[in-house]
């Protein structure tokens, strides 16, 4: 039971924070943060449903995308949504090469954009982390809280 309690305590504890980082960045940019997310699937999963609520709950404006289709698509949308930064999340890979050409089409418009994905195999994650080094990489051990506050904190260091 303990171990339940404290997970709760330390995702309360990270929303906190994060919420707090919010407020910071909308009193320095004049907005609250926007996050672009995107799935690989066409339902939205319980995972992506839940970050995207603790998102939500931690002050983000949250824009969610259609399908993950086409990533140069997507890296337009985001500049459409004015965001601050996407999530990709997905069930299964992706080739870092395809992040890359990503990343590029995304920065050559957004230099500041930040980029990361939620991996639900957490082989994935081992096998892209040494090629994506601008890109925040999560996977199921992080809670959407602290997923959330890294993110926050990372955006106000930029700002």
């Amino acid at each position: 039971m303990s171990d339940f309690s404290d997970e709760i305590y330390e995702n309360n504890k990270f929303r906190k924070k994060g919420l707090e980082l919010s407020e910071e960045f909308a009193l320095l940019e004049g907005r609250r943060p926007r996050i672009l997310v995107a799935g690989a699937t066409d339902i939205l999963t319980e995972s992506m449903n839940r970050i995207c609520n603790t998102f939500a709950d931690m002050g983000f404006d949250v824009d969610i995308a259609p399908k993950l289709k086409n990533l140069k698509k997507l890296a337009s949308q985001s500049l459409e949504n004015d965001a601050d930064m996407i999530l990709i999340c997905s069930e299964n890979c992706i080739s870092f090469t395809e992040l890359l050409d990503f990343q590029s089409c995304v920065l050559a418009d957004q230099p500041d954009m930040m980029m990361s994905l939620y991996l639900r195999d957490p082989n994935c994650k081992s096998s892209l982390e040494g090629h994506l080094e601008q890109w925040s990489i999560f996977d199921d051990k992080a809670s959407a809280s602290l997923m959330g506050y890294n993110l926050l904190s990372q955006l106000l260091s930029h700002s």
